[in-house]
């Protein structure tokens, strides 16, 4: 179908939309937004990638910067997965996780693919932090990720908290995450048990806790779901140890909600006043039309001619 294309895009990820809810992604909207672009899911390849890229007539490659040099083709690697600063955190764990598990993926195999991606490739990345973390590997540009601001808007808060039967007369509190130790899930608990006077929300994408006396858990929500969930807050809270981004407190923003967040990814080096937090990522241009303009501008600087 596509081999008649010149200058095809060629976006290359283990899966192109979410596994969760199907949700969309960073890769399913290149795909929908770049033109002349074909989304290929790795994980569903049925035939050599080399041979599927030759018989598309692929003049770029855009690739997730974890799988390492996939194609000799002229190559975007997209880095989002901040394993440097997670080796740091972690690394003791991983070394005793490889001597009970042989041939188990270690983190140093994972930043070894990570700096061969790189390498020969045109490199991007969404902050100013992760640009700063892999400052060895190169300069990067740095294209900030993009929140679509039409559907992560404000709601009635009155109307939503009565929908899903949460408390009208308390503060609310949302976390989003998973309950992994990087998106510091022991310290948000301990937050709980002490809060008392607060009733949290939990969005957890990996395992259902099941509800306590002053928190409601939600597991693989939809994108709509999870906004009305955002606005029937007073306070989007991280404690996460390291982000690349900061993609959930983002979004809450959009909403128009105050986050209290650790200083990592965007908030590395930016410390909104959260007076109007709507208002600030919008100028901040964490929308979803600069975010695709910026990949637009920097798709069109590295092909040779256009159809």
């Amino acid at each position: 179908m596509y081999k008649n294309y010149l200058n095809l895009i060629v976006i290359l990820n283990d899966y192109i939309r979410g596994t969760v809810s199907n949700e969309e992604t960073f890769w399913s909207r290149l795909e929908e937004e770049l033109d002349n672009t074909v989304a290929i899911s790795t994980a569903k390849l049925d035939v050599p990638l080399n041979e599927k890229l030759r018989e598309l007539n692929t003049e770029l490659v855009i690739q997730n910067a974890n799988w390492g040099k996939l194609s000799e083709y002229k190559t975007i690697s997209f880095l989002q997965d901040p394993f440097f600063e997670m080796k740091k955190i972690f690394e003791p764990f991983w070394l005793k996780m490889r001597l009970k598990i042989r041939k188990r993926e270690s983190i140093d195999d994972k930043i070894k693919l990570q700096l061969e991606s790189l390498k020969d490739s045109i490199k991007i990345t969404n902050s100013n932090f992760m640009a700063k973390m892999y400052e060895k590997a190169g300069k990067f540009q740095v294209i900030s990720m993009g929140v679509d601001h039409e559907l992560f808007k404000p709601l009635n808060k009155e109307r939503l908290r009565r929908k899903y039967n949460l408390p009208q007369n308390k503060k609310i509190k949302i976390f989003v995450g998973s309950t992994h130790k990087i998106k510091g899930f022991e310290i948000i608990k301990k937050m709980i048990s002490e809060d008392t006077s607060s009733f949290w929300i939990l969005v957890l994408k990996d395992t259902d806790i099941g509800p306590g006396h002053n928190f409601i858990t939600f597991t693989k929500i939809s994108q709509p779901t999870l906004v009305e969930l955002y606005n029937c807050a007073d306070l989007f809270v991280s404690r996460s140890l390291v982000e690349s981004f900061g993609l959930a407190a983002v979004e809450a923003m959009f909403c128009d909600l105050p986050v209290d967040t650790t200083k990592t990814g965007v908030f590395w080096d930016w410390e909104p006043n959260m007076n109007n937090p709507r208002e600030e990522v919008m100028k901040k241009g964490f929308d979803k039309n600069t975010w695709m303009n910026n990949w637009k501008n920097l798709v069109k600087q590295n092909i040779s001619s256009t159809i």
